[in-house]
């Protein structure tokens, strides 16, 4: 019965607080909560399934981005097309021309061999007395060597009175000399500098150290060609000579003495030669490659080699063991 009494009595007691709290002064209505509408963005994280629609601002931007074209790619550099014809390289001259081609001097060679080549040998026999360079051979009494070996133009020379010689040869400390009487009916030298050999002139080639490039068929840089005009445009005047080669120190030799004179057969010619010109100091017995070679022009108002003889019977430029050889005689 107590326990029912008390039931009813908090019955009471709650209503009381009700009415109490919908009238006591300042108190507030609170504003009803509502739920507001999920968000797309929270929806779409947690449903990876659903596509999100782009905003306008964003379908805008798209449609922008997709109108742009693509940028395209620039060529890569097409290679400039190869020549149909190759350029040619500098082409050497036969054998008759001074210019070898131009393939690097070997510092050192290693063909040793003997100290004479088979070919033509000439003594230079040592003058106590050097003889005037002056285009006469009135104070020579050396041996004459021949000079008639058609080396280049075999069409163009008709006789050994268009063109061929003799030659001697002679030392002292100072100097290596020539003399030589050239047989040749029609004189014509218009030609200078390096292209002297395009008329009437005269060859010296020169191989300092035979024995040990005895095996070597090509030019090193002890091998030397030296060319002689007699004069331009007669035997005499303006003479000149010019290294062809090594081409590393090519170019025009003024301390050549050159004497020449023109003869009724042709012209006579005589030079100076310094050793100090090859860096050398000679000594009796001395022995190098050697040749001696003469050119040709037969057409004035020209400037070409029409033919060379030589006192070698095979002579190529390039290739030194073609070369005779030179022995210094006391």
């Amino acid at each position: 019965m107590w326990k029912k009494k008390s039931h009813f009595l908090l019955i009471i007691l709650a209503l009381l607080g009700n009415i109490l709290a919908c009238t006591i002064r300042g108190a507030e209505t609170p504003t009803p909560f509502s739920y507001p509408t999920p968000d797309l963005t929270m929806t779409a994280l947690f449903a990876p399934t659903q596509e999100i629609p782009a905003t306008s601002a964003e379908a805008t931007a798209t449609s922008q981005e997709t109108s742009v074209p693509q940028a395209t790619a620039l060529p890569t550099s097409t290679p400039l097309p190869t020549a149909t014809q190759a350029i040619p390289t500098a082409t050497p001259y036969p054998t008759y021309t001074p210019y070898p081609t131009q393939t690097p001097i070997p510092t050192t060679v290693t063909y040793d061999g003997p100290g004479v080549r088979p070919g033509a040998g000439v003594i230079a026999a040592y003058l106590s007395s050097p003889p005037t360079i002056d285009g006469s051979l009135g104070d020579w009494s050396e041996t004459q060597y021949p000079v008639e070996n058609v080396a280049y133009g075999a069409g163009e020379h008709t006789s050994a009175a268009d063109l061929s010689g003799t030659v001697m040869m002679g030392w002292d400390a100072d100097n290596l000399y020539l003399g030589a009487e050239v047989f040749d009916d029609i004189y014509v030298q218009e030609a200078t500098g390096e292209n002297l050999f395009k008329g009437d002139s005269i060859e010296i080639l020169l191989d300092l150290n035979v024995s040990d490039d005895y095996y070597y068929a090509q030019l090193s840089g002890d091998d030397y060609q030296l060319g002689i005009s007699p004069g331009n445009p007669t035997a005499g005047s303006n003479t000149e000579a010019y290294l062809w080669y090594p081409w590393s120190v090519s170019g025009p030799r003024p301390q050549v003495q050159i004497g020449a004179a023109a003869t009724a057969q042709g012209y006579i010619i005589e030079a100076a030669i310094p050793w100090s010109m090859y860096g050398l100091i000679p000594n009796v017995g001395d022995h190098y490659g050697f040749g001696f070679s003469l050119s040709d022009n037969d057409s004035a108002g020209t400037t070409v080699q029409q033919s060379m003889v030589s006192n070698l019977a095979n002579r190529i430029f390039t290739n030194p063991m073609t070369w005779g050889d030179l022995m210094l005689d006391q």
